[in-house]
């Protein structure tokens, strides 16, 4: 959505200056270390689906990336791993921290409010990516943000119907 003519004008100056942009798009967009390969496999293996495959989410504890020896560069970008699930309007990436707690990151579709779900748990963003941060065992922060989602999913849901 943050994609506008412009960018694709700048992007075509770009390319005309000689850059080799093949290499550049093949090492920034479609190369994985072995790592990020084992880490996907293993987030896709254990996701979890939820109203009526509406929403997904995606954990990863620290024992995962302790057991995969992952670094930060390994994890980055991981929230974006449930949102291309076919038929979701709702991906919640659940990320354990070194304190206890789970950062949530809320990636939406365009009629739900990632904002919305993430504000209502002291978190922000805006419509389409929001995050938030929940303190406890896994359960229960899976429990308080898929509670919020439903919330958003059933306002989302109405305003349709009215329209």
């Amino acid at each position: 959505s943050n994609v506008t003519a412009n960018t694709h004008r700048v992007a075509a100056a770009l390319m005309e200056t000689g850059i080799d942009y093949r290499a550049a798009n093949k090492r920034h967009f479609r190369t994985k270390t072995k790592k990020r390969l084992a880490l996907e496999a293993e987030l896709l293996r254990t996701m979890e689906f939820y109203d009526e495959g509406r929403v997904v989410v995606v954990t990863l504890p620290l024992s995962l990336a302790e057991r995969l020896s992952l670094t930060e560069a390994d994890m980055d970008d991981v929230s974006a791993l449930g949102g291309v699930v076919e038929g979701t309007d709702c991906s919640i990436t659940m990320k354990e921290t070194k304190d206890g707690a789970w950062k949530i990151s809320v990636r939406t579709g365009h009629n739900t409010n990632a904002c919305n779900i993430a504000r209502r748990l002291g978190g922000g963003g805006h419509p389409r990516a929001a995050g938030c941060e929940i303190s406890g065992n896994p359960d229960n922060a899976k429990h308080a943000i898929l509670e919020e989602v439903k919330k958003e999913l059933d306002r989302a849901d109405a305003e349709k119907a009215q329209a």
